[in-house]
């Protein structure tokens, strides 16, 4: 039990007698030790992320390890309140200073940063994407003509195929930059201990599944039942791991950051003229094309006018889809994983 003879030095008032474990007005009595918060919060909040810090005074042993165990104590037998999750952060960090002769202030640091195995903190950039597209989903034509409507020529129609000019003898569609959505998502989480076999270990499980998608649903809302809202998150093949960064210490619960991409599969969709394609998000499509005669006479390939000679084009004849990531399961990441105990 706590005994304070000198009352003035330590601080607490006219607390002088030995007392059992538990809160007497503003002084906490935790494994032998006085505990008295100095300072409340102070720190800034943002709309995306907050900081706070607060500050105690342990008395009742030198030690700053004996201090700093005295005050965890109290928060886990919740004498102290809030200790661990504060105004919505979460505690980081107790580090001691000031040491006076029988006892050290304490400072506790909050941030946003999520605690083992619970909420994550994700960062997502929706910066759209350029890539060559080749097919239209429709295609409207304009003939010319000499300022008469009459004397326009039937014009050729490529199905959708874009920008397509003659290379030697051959028409090839160029096809246009366009930009698409992308979905990239920074998952930041820490990792029980426990689940890291050792830090060179768990390195080469980052590596093995670093170039996967996902083989289960990722990231579903919880629907407060154990279960999961249907349809939520992201289903197996939308989601590609690119890899995580962080530091990795012997015993410590790593904190890192996850940095995935995102792509929806298509089912049954048309594209263009091509209905009922079916393609995993990170499945490789492309477009072929095929040189054919057009079904409208018209003037030749040279210009001359008149005749029933028809004209080359260029169409698609069909998509093709390639997988070029192997799917894998992704448990050993152990995101979000709560410990044993």
């Amino acid at each position: 039990m706590a005994t304070i003879t000198d009352p003035t030095s330590s601080q607490f008032g006219a607390l002088n007698t030995n007392l059992e474990d538990g809160v007497y007005n503003d002084v906490i009595v935790q494994n032998g030790l006085f505990i008295r918060e100095l300072r409340g919060r102070s720190g800034a909040t943002t709309r995306s992320s907050g900081r706070a810090s607060r500050t105690w005074k342990v008395q009742g042993d030198s030690s700053p390890q004996a201090c700093r165990e005295a005050l965890l104590a109290a928060g886990d037998a919740e004498r102290i309140a809030d200790l661990y999750s504060y105004d919505s952060l979460n505690l980081q960090e107790v580090s001691y200073d000031n040491q006076s002769l029988d006892g050290w202030e304490l400072t506790g640091d909050y941030s946003d940063t999520p605690l083992v195995g619970g909420s994550l903190k994700v960062n997502v950039s929706t910066t759209g994407a350029t890539i060559k597209l080749y097919q239209s989903s429709n295609e409207r034509v304009y003939p010319a003509y000499a300022g008469d409507p009459a004397t326009a020529q039937p014009c050729r129609y490529f199905r959708g195929a874009i920008d397509v000019q003659p290379e030697g003898d051959r028409m090839s569609p160029r096809g246009s930059d366009i930009v698409i959505p992308t979905l990239r998502v920074n998952v930041t989480g820490r990792i029980a201990h426990e689940y890291v076999d050792s830090e060179f270990e768990y390195s080469k499980i980052l590596a093995r599944l670093t170039g996967t998608v996902n083989q289960s649903w990722q990231f579903q809302k919880p629907d407060g039942l154990g279960g999961f809202v249907s349809g939520s998150g992201f289903a197996p093949g939308e989601l590609l791991f690119l890899g995580a960064d962080g530091d990795i210490i012997a015993d410590k619960d790593p904190l890192l950051t996850f940095s995935f991409l995102a792509s929806p599969n298509l089912d049954s969709v048309t594209i263009g003229s091509i209905p009922n394609v079916t393609k995993k998000g990170h499945e490789v499509g492309w477009f072929s094309f095929k040189q054919m005669l057009d079904d409208i006479a018209g003037p030749t390939d040279d210009g001359a006018a008149g005749g029933n000679s028809k004209r080359s084009v260029v169409v698609v004849e069909g998509y093709h889809v390639h997988t070029v990531y192997a799917a894998a399961d992704w448990d050993d990441l152990a995101l979000a994983k709560a410990p044993s105990s």
